[in-house]
């Protein structure tokens, strides 16, 4: 989820060395021993894993194998000489070879060096997580391997999640609940998320996405692929922008923001429901019902007496004399 550029190389490098070489003592501080790291091979890829997770290792190189080609052509990129993965087998391990990084990643790729760290499929909350990671991470590697990261993260970010098919993402109440109280962030503000806490980085990553889908949906891929190039390249984005679409950046995000406001229009009810408000609202729906239901039973008790005038009934009478055709029944002058 997370890419990263050339700064890390020099600890990965040699903490790669370590565990491909020696399967050395990289992660003694963390108190986990290494184990015997076993190697699969599909070019382009180069997987190292543990014995335990060697079996997702081939399950993960039979899915890339697939995917890589599609991404390429989608994204009108070179695909790489190698892409390395590295499934650290427990947290501890996966913590030191991401060290710096946020505690909320669940991956890393180190385009530079075309290379991914993941956690072990164990680690995550289901198998299916490690499979939509590995292919948001790869996809990092192939928009950005071929020299200095260019991207602005909101596009990187952004085709990393839509192509990998991301479902922790398919939730948008974030987004909804961020767009009708004004938090929601510019391009611009989208490139600190690395400094956000995990909510305000989820809704920086869902409207990467989301912004990412107004650009396929409108303009297709080959928009995509010459927006990467140029990116890649260093052209100017408004240039970019206005080849493609007609209208600089500036305007293709204000139109953005304004097909976000109209999408989400329904969830300013968010903006005035409160905890307080909702016991109050139940309170008084339970005082109506009650008092609705008390109304039904009465009617249905007056309906019943009414159907029943009738019937034979023997009424107490406490008269002093008894009414004709009537016998006393005893002394206390009750009469029937």
């Amino acid at each position: 989820m997370i890419r990263r550029g050339g700064e890390f190389l020099g600890v990965l490098a040699i903490a790669m060395l370590f565990i491909a070489s020696f399967g050395g003592n990289a992660v003694a501080d963390t108190g986990d021993q290494p184990g015997n790291w076993r190697l699969t091979l599909r070019e382009p890829l180069v997987i190292w894993a543990e014995p335990q997770d060697e079996g997702y290792a081939n399950e993960l190189a039979d899915l890339l194998g697939v995917k890589i080609p599609d991404f390429v052509d989608k994204l009108g990129v070179q695909m790489p000489d190698s892409v390395r993965i590295l499934i650290a087998p427990n947290r501890g391990r996966f913590r030191y070879l991401t060290r710096g990084l946020p505690d909320w990643t669940g991956g890393a790729a180190y385009p530079a060096q075309r290379t991914i760290v993941l956690q072990s499929p164990t680690l995550y909350e289901n198998k299916g997580q490690f499979t939509v990671t590995a292919l948001h991470e790869v996809v990092h590697i192939l928009t950005d391997h071929r020299g200095p990261s260019r991207l602005p993260r909101w596009l990187s970010e952004g085709l990393a999640m839509y192509l990998s098919g991301e479902t922790m993402y398919k939730n948008r109440t974030p987004l909804g609940r961020a767009v009708v109280t004004g938090r929601t962030y510019t391009l611009d503000g989208i490139e600190e998320m690395m400094r956000f806490g995990p909510e305000q980085a989820q809704v920086a990553y869902l409207q990467s996405i989301n912004f990412v889908e107004f650009l396929i949906d409108r303009y297709g891929w080959p928009f995509m692929a010459e927006l990467i190039e140029g990116y890649r390249t260093g052209e100017d984005p408004d240039q970019i922008f206005e080849r493609a679409t007609g209208r600089p950046l500036f305007d293709v995000e204000v139109a953005w923001h304004s097909s976000l406001r109209d999408h989400y229009r329904w969830y300013r009810l968010f903006e005035w429901i409160n905890f307080d408000m909702f016991l109050w609202v139940s309170a008084s729906l339970l005082v109506v019902v009650s008092g609705g239901l008390a109304i039904i039973r009465r009617r249905r008790y007056l309906s019943s007496q009414e159907e029943g005038e009738g019937a034979d009934v023997y009424p107490l009478y406490l008269d002093e004399e008894p009414p004709d055709g009537e016998e006393l029944i005893d002394d206390n002058q009750i009469w029937r």
